[in-house]
């Protein structure tokens, strides 16, 4: 069951992105469609076929781009909202040191810690998606004037910018949980030899 939830979290992680970005590539490439209203009919046209094709295709853009949307997240976000580690550093344990442990000594708070690192992934490939569905959209109203595009285009930048805010706010809760889960640990363990050492100077 932790497989297929880590699968389903690896589709949204990139599937949904790689969707807009998707949406965005297809704006810019049919310039000649003016009226909104047909891509919606272009939408309803969609075939089974076509359709597992376009999910596939997604997935793949959606991978391809989540170095942009990394790039983004700590070149604009980080410098926005701040570094996402806590100020209080483990004193021995890396990142990854302190992933390893709570894999291997807590498997459901690894699973429930990587989560946030999916959404945080999710949400700042969302951010560049709809980045490129505002410059698109600002294109399109440069060429046409509809305020249908003018629309797009702020309603596109402000969702990037949310977005963008959500990836900085699930990637610090990842790194709180982190810590204080390894603290826990090791206080359990701590705690453990401390009794185990009783019983035996009790023998």
């Amino acid at each position: 069951m932790e497989n297929i939830k880590f699968s389903v979290f690896d589709i949204f992680a990139y599937l949904l992105p790689g969707s807009i970005v998707l949406l965005a590539m297809f704006l810019f490439l049919t310039q000649n469609v003016v009226d909104v209203s047909l891509y919606l009919e272009m939408a309803k046209n969609i075939s089974l076929g076509l359709g597992i094709i376009l999910v596939m295709v997604a997935y793949i853009i959606g991978n391809a781009v989540d170095n942009f949307g990394s790039w983004l997240y700590y070149k604009i976000g980080c410098k926005i909202w701040g570094e996402p580690y806590p100020k209080e550093q483990h004193p021995t344990l890396s990142h990854a040191q302190q992933r390893a442990l709570i894999r291997e000594q807590s498997p459901e708070n690894f699973v429930f810690i990587h989560t946030w690192k999916v959404l945080k992934t999710m949400s700042h490939n969302l951010s560049f998606g709809m980045l490129l569905v505002a410059i698109v959209s600002f294109i399109r109203y440069a060429q046409h004037q509809d305020t249908v595009w003018i629309t797009m285009t702020i309603a596109s930048t402000i969702l990037a910018i949310v977005f963008l805010k959500r990836a900085s706010v699930y990637d610090k809760w990842h790194y709180k949980e982190l810590l204080e889960t390894v603290e826990v640990l090791q206080l359990e363990k701590r705690v453990s030899l401390m009794s185990s050492e009783k019983r035996k100077s009790g023998k």
